[in-house]
């Protein structure tokens, strides 16, 4: 993946597809190759986002078609930055590869993993009248 292929939409809010906005939440939506460039790149737009008041950060593996070794230790990072400052960081995987490195891994009892962007800002904004299950 080439840095001009990486979706930075984190800038504006979490949008659901309705394009109503998940208040404090961020997505980064990652596509192609994610190699310890493009894993650096994430890591910074999601500091941006952090410093910016949206502590939740969505990262959206779902088009990866490939990953390098740094995108593990760049997730780590980015839980424990976030953790730090009450913040929250949820992967969306929905597939090879990035369905691999969750379970190789000791991601998924760090981070929240899900399968869709509406299971993500159920997470980060369970307040949000969207998400109260009836029953």
């Amino acid at each position: 993946m080439s840095l001009g292929e990486l979706d930075t939409s984190h800038a504006d809010m979490l949008a659901l597809p309705d394009g109503e906005p998940v208040p404090g939440a961020s997505l980064i939506r990652a596509h192609g190759r994610v190699a310890l460039q493009e894993t650096r790149v994430i890591e910074r737009e999601a500091l941006e986002a952090a410093v910016a008041g949206r502590r939740s950060i969505v990262l959206d593996l779902t088009d990866v078609t490939q990953l390098g070794p740094g995108l593990l230790g760049g997730i780590l990072r980015m839980r424990r930055g976030l953790g730090a400052i009450g913040g929250r960081l949820v992967l969306v995987v929905d597939g090879p590869p990035a369905d691999a490195l969750v379970r190789v891994s000791v991601i998924q009892a760090l981070v929240d993993v899900v399968r869709t962007i509406e299971d993500a800002a159920a997470l980060v904004a369970p307040e949000d009248p969207r998400f109260r299950r009836s029953g």
